[in-house]
């Protein structure tokens, strides 16, 4: 194997990490922060679509100056599948077995338990500095989602509108897979 191809797997390895930790983002906005140019950027983001890995999303309201809107990059559900998933499994065989043992009411029990806890630990820095915003307050709930681990990021997704709408997303975390 040559040694540009190597590099050439590594990039691209770390644009594809990006976008599943950063996604929905831009092309320009990967180019920035993996410090590539724009055309490095949308060979690999070009690759990694024909791989099924990453997809391309129109967000509303998002425009990147004049012309069409920015295109955003999301990982799909193969590109998801991709990582690893043995914290996913354990998770759900624990839960199906939580329900198998003691019924659907234990694992919503442990669910209600769960998001009440996540949010007694991050209410009070939400309340403090989360603003007034809707915009402000996804974008602080994002932040300390993703000090939790779960790869969160807020969006805009109606700009312009009377009514200011965001988009939560979880990029690749423990409870995705629970989700689904």
């Amino acid at each position: 194997m040559a040694a540009n191809d190597t590099e050439d797997r590594r990039t691209r390895q770390k644009v594809f990490q990006s976008v599943l930790d950063e996604g929905p983002i831009t092309a320009s906005s990967l180019a920035k922060a993996l410090e590539l140019t724009p055309a490095a950027i949308r060979r690999h983001l070009d690759a990694l679509e024909s791989e099924g890995l990453i997809e391309v999303r129109e967000l509303a309201g998002k425009q990147a100056g004049r012309g069409r809107p920015a295109r955003h990059y999301v990982v799909t559900t193969a590109g998801h599948d991709s990582v690893s998933h043995s914290y996913d499994e354990l998770a759900v065989n624990i839960l199906r077995f939580m329900e198998d043992k003691h019924g659907r009411s234990a694992v919503e029990d442990f669910t209600e338990d769960l998001v009440g806890r996540l949010r007694d630990r991050l209410g009070p820095e939400l309340d403090k500095r989360g603003g007034t915003t809707v915009a402000s307050r996804s974008r602080a709930l994002a932040a300390a989602l993703t000090r939790e681990g779960y790869a969160a990021s807020a969006t805009p997704v109606a700009a312009g509108t009377p009514l200011e709408a965001m988009q939560l997303c979880q990029g690749h975390c423990p409870i995705q897979a629970v989700a689904a």
